[in-house]
């Protein structure tokens, strides 16, 4: 994926919670792009397998803090692929979270495209 300023929008299936943001990306391959947003911190796990076509699929945990205080654990699978030459995505993620002891499932989309260089270098 291209290095620079995406916009990103998350989809909770069957929770219909939508959200948008900017993330800035640095070019390291299969890091937070899906939670990079502020407040979450995530890290890819094991080796993901890539399947060709621009496709790919990892592990990914990510600890998210909450505004109204304590955090949310979440393991997830993400199931990616890149198109328009690495200046889009389309990925759905699974898994389950944890927070404060309240366990839920994790069934989301994420979309993506490249909007040019980084504007605030985080």
């Amino acid at each position: 994926m291209k290095r620079g300023e995406w916009k990103e929008t998350s989809i909770a299936t069957g929770r219909g919670i939508k959200d948008t943001y900017t993330v800035c990306n640095h070019g390291q391959a299969f890091t937070s792009w899906m939670m990079s947003k502020q407040g979450s911190t995530c890290t890819t796990t094991g080796v993901p397998i890539i399947e060709g076509d621009g496709q790919a699929v990892f592990q990914e945990n990510c600890l998210s803090k909450q505004p109204q205080g304590g955090a949310a654990h979440m393991h997830m699978t993400v199931h990616l692929a890149v198109t328009d030459a690495g200046r889009a995505f389309q990925s759905t993620i699974t898994g389950q979270g944890n927070a404060d002891g309240y366990h839920f499932p994790i069934n989301d989309t994420v979309t993506g495209h490249y909007i040019g260089a980084c504007r605030h270098g985080g």
